[in-house]
């Protein structure tokens, strides 16, 4: 998972793996991204067809993501 903000600084890259868990901190830690820098935009290398990060978690605070896969 790669992430920029706003201004096309990276602020976040590490490997998330593809499980349950492993996904559900991803998306936990790009609201706290998301808070800090706000507007963001996530890279995401994605191999399997479960992978759904964008509506992995029900969340009412989720932020604008644009998905750069």
């Amino acid at each position: 998972m790669f992430v920029l903000d706003g201004h096309g600084q990276p602020v976040l890259d590490h490997r998330v793996d593809n499980d349950p868990a492993s996904m559900d901190a991803a998306a936990d830690e790009l609201l706290v991204v998301a808070d800090r820098y706000g507007d963001i935009t996530v890279g995401l290398d994605v191999n399997a067809p479960h992978a759904n990060l964008r509506d992995r978690k029900p969340c009412k605070a989720r932020p604008r993501l644009r998905l750069v896969a």
